[in-house]
């Protein structure tokens, strides 16, 4: 959902960010919802003013 645009990231040239929305996949009686990079590098616990307004990984948990 997300896309680094600092240092030496320029994710945007090949991948646009997710705007709305998360998807789950099935698999068998499981829901999965997959983050990778950026989503899980934003935890408000961690940082100490956060990247990005979103947190794809609350999201997820929430079920959004």
């Amino acid at each position: 959902m997300l896309l680094p645009t600092y240092d030496v990231f320029d994710e945007s040239r090949l991948l646009s960010a997710r705007r709305k929305g998360i998807t789950f996949y099935g698999l068998g009686r499981e829901q999965l919802g997959i983050t990778i990079c950026e989503d899980v590098w934003n935890d408000k616990n961690f940082w100490a003013k956060p990247r990005y307004a979103r947190d794809p990984v609350t999201e997820l948990s929430a079920g959004n």
